[in-house]
């Protein structure tokens, strides 16, 4: 069984999300949950969990329903770590053309993660398994600029999303 504890934040990335410790954790519990060799415990929510385990010991539930309390299962090792970076724009690219008023550009920017993790016996406090995973990933933009006697238009589209994708990066 395990158990996924916050990942600590050292970078002070998407702060409007929570930070990208929370993001991180989120994912990687999720994407332990989906391995079939994994029974992951949740930890993050607990407090959901024994809130509705109160509701149902509290008598305002038939009888029968609702969770017991004391069932819960506990987590043989912890999952944890620390983000160590997170830098969206490592690299970038730019190609500019233009010809005969219409104009072109394609600009691609690369980001950086690093996490340190760690898995923890909870029987024993040992470290069991430790290892630093790096990602990378590139966003790419393109875009149409036409102008037509000094008035103009143009059009950008992203091929992916970097932020988002670093963090799944393998």
């Amino acid at each position: 069984m395990l158990g996924v504890v916050k990942l600590q934040d050292e970078t002070g990335a998407l702060p409007f999300q929570g930070g990208i410790g929370r993001v991180l954790t989120n994912i990687l519990t999720n994407e332990l949950a989906a391995r079939p060799v994994f029974t992951v415990v949740e930890r993050r929510r607990l407090a959901a969990i024994l809130e509705e385990q109160d509701l149902g010991g509290s008598g305002r539930l038939r009888p029968g329903d609702g969770p017991r309390i004391g069932q819960l299962t506990g987590a043989d090792y912890l999952v944890m770590g620390t983000v160590t970076a997170f830098q969206p724009g490592v690299e970038t690219h730019a190609v500019r053309g233009g010809f005969a008023g219409i104009g072109g550009s394609r600009r691609s920017e690369t980001a950086y993660l690093a996490i340190d993790l760690r898995v923890v016996d909870t029987e024993s406090g040992e470290i069991a398994y430790a290892r630093t995973i790096e990602g990378r990933t590139t966003k790419t933009a393109s875009s149409v600029q036409i102008a037509l006697g000094g008035a103009g238009f143009g059009y950008e589209a992203f091929k992916s999303e970097a932020d988002a994708r670093v963090a799944r990066a393998r």
